[in-house]
Order: structure tokens, then C-alpha cells, then sequence
């Protein structure tokens, strides 16, 4: 989208929601049945105290990931 359009012509924006309550609940229940897997989501796991790592690693590996996580 064009901001500066959006600026200087100044056009009624709306928005729709793309997911419902029912969608996250439907989700949830097939992570917890296990038939969605999420583990292939998951590229690393990073603890606290090494969170500048996991940047690191996002700098050099970023094109190839999908996930990183930094566990409190």
C-alpha cells in the first residue's frame, strides 16, 4: 500500500478479520490432539541469557528460518 497515497488522497481504510475465535479454538484443540504438528515450525530455541545469539543466528540464517524462540 502506497502511505503516501493514503496521506495525501486520504481514503476510508476498513478492515476485516481474516481469523475468528472459532479458528484459534479449532487450533488449539488440533495442537493438543496432535494432529497439527508445529515441531517442523520450529527452527531453535534460545535461552534468555543467550537472546543476542538468537539474533545473531537470525542475521546469518534468516532467509532459512522460520521460527526462533528466546524461552524466559
Amino acid at each position: 500500500m502506497d502511505l503516501g497515497r493514503v496521506q495525501d488522497r486520504e481514503p476510508t481504510l476498513r478492515g476485516t478479520p481474516i481469523y475468528r475465535k472459532d479458528d484459534h479454538a479449532r487450533a488449539v484443540e488440533g495442537i493438543s490432539a496432535g494432529k497439527i504438528l508445529t515441531d517442523p515450525l520450529v527452527s531453535r530455541h534460545f535461552d534468555f541469557a543467550g537472546y543476542l545469539s538468537a539474533y545473531q543466528y537470525l542475521d546469518r540464517n534468516g532467509t532459512e528460518t522460520m521460527k526462533v524462540f528466546i524461552d524466559v
